[in-house]
């Protein structure tokens, strides 16, 4: 089935960042040459409304690098908030203070997303840089105050697995009773060195994970909900049936087609192949272009004879690509923690 409209737009309004966390997955730093730069406000704004009205769209979440970096950000929330567009915007926290959180709720942004990975300063410090910590959580006392709404991004690491039931138990504390949950996927520099089986899950410490928010949603009601796909061949995730799984959803109409600051298209913020460009093509042609159409058609030998493909798609495939692999590269989470599975029939 082509995509005939899309409900988000994922829009990194800025590649610049003030932290350099090590878990990051910007297609950038995966792929230094990917384009750099960014448009003039008129421009961009130009440039973000035709990706909107194009795809259907009624969600944008702006994100970087750090979008907090753009002077302009409050002109661009204000006028996607004029044509009805819900706004989000992801942040690492270090430059919000008062006047940004002000400027950004009188346009209408509606959502704000933080990322943390522990209630200890030394560990989310040792992922994301000094003074990280101490900025995200003067971040969320801010946006608490204004009454803000927040949702909170876990990354879940080898080294802040067991940071997460103190953490589930802070943001119960807080009033937090949604959260999303992300295993560490390897992306950016780290993938460009080679070096991130440090930071990635084994299956033990995957169920671990699982079943630490298996127990903080038993406890205090909450709603954990795992984002990054982590594949049943992995983990038999009938085990945690108060967990919410999501796979891959590219090629879909939940797929959240990226927009970078140039204009360029791609089938998620993972992935680093440009489909296309928005402002010399129409959305609904990039978006079913023979390059998404692979993400149908093309699958890693490994997952060829799986009923859940559909659901699934092998993972996160889009490593592959950051890695200059193709689609039929099965993902290296996968692939480290199978062994001598097969995948489910």
């Amino acid at each position: 089935m082509p995509v005939t409209r899309i409900r988000a737009v994922l829009f990194e309004v800025e590649t610049r960042c003030n932290l350099d966390c090590n878990y990051c997955y910007n297609a950038w730093k995966a792929v230094p040459e990917y384009p750099r730069g960014k448009l003039s406000t008129r421009k961009t704004i130009k440039m973000i409304r035709k990706m909107v009205q194009e795809a259907g769209a009624d969600q944008v979440a702006l994100t970087g690098g750090e979008p907090l970096l753009r002077d302009d950000l409050p002109d661009i929330a204000a006028s996607l908030r004029l044509h009805k567009v819900q706004v989000s915007v992801l942040t690492n926290g270090l430059l919000l203070d008062e006047a940004w959180a002000r400027d950004l709720l009188s346009t209408g942004v509606g959502l704000f997303q933080l990322t943390l990975l522990s209630t200890r300063e030394d560990v989310h410090d040792a992922h994301c840089g000094k003074g990280a910590h101490k900025g995200i959580m003067k971040a969320l006392e801010i946006l608490r105050r204004f009454g803000a709404k927040v949702a909170i991004t876990v990354v879940v690491t080898k080294q802040s697995v067991d940071e997460l039931p103190a953490l589930i138990r802070m943001m119960h504390s807080i009033g937090q009773q949604t959260f999303l949950l992300n295993r560490y996927n390897p992306g950016g520099k780290r993938v460009r060195e080679g070096n991130f089986a440090d930071l990635m899950l084994d299956r033990e410490e995957t169920q671990r994970m699982l079943r630490y928010a298996q127990e903080g949603a038993r406890m205090y009601g909450m709603k954990p909900a795992v984002a990054v796909p982590v594949p049943p061949c992995v983990v038999d995730r009938k085990r945690y049936p108060q967990v919410r799984f999501a796979g891959c959803s590219a090629y879909t109409d939940n797929a959240y087609y990226t927009l970078d600051p140039l204009g360029n298209v791609r089938m998620c913020n993972h992935s680093p192949v440009i489909l296309g460009n928005i402002q010399e093509s129409p959305f609904l042609e990039i978006a079913n272009g023979p390059l998404c159409q692979e993400w149908l058609d093309v699958r890693p030998e490994f997952c060829v004879p799986c009923p859940g493909w559909a659901a699934c798609k092998g993972g996160c495939r889009a490593v592959a690509q950051q890695m200059g692999n193709p689609l039929t590269t099965l993902d290296p989470y996968v692939a480290a923690n199978v062994g001598p599975m097969k995948p489910p029939k």
